[in-house]
């Protein structure tokens, strides 16, 4: 049986620079900087919502506003 495949390896003929390493390393980049805002964005909501629960706190315990 003949396939219409004139290379049965796999391998893809040579048709210019091959850029794979160059896609893997700004992929991984743009992994790191995703996972970088992330941990900012992450890290502002728990700032926001420390901030929130204190003043709550802070008003529920019975001191009142602090002017």
């Amino acid at each position: 049986m003949t396939t219409a495949h004139s290379d049965s390896t796999g391998s893809r003929p040579s048709q210019g620079p091959d850029y794979r390493p160059l896609l893997h390393a700004l992929l991984a980049g743009g992994g790191v900087y995703l996972l970088w805002r992330l941990a900012r964005g992450i890290g502002n909501l728990f700032w926001t919502i420390f901030g929130l629960a204190f003043a709550f706190y802070w008003v529920w315990a019975g001191r009142g506003f602090p002017w």
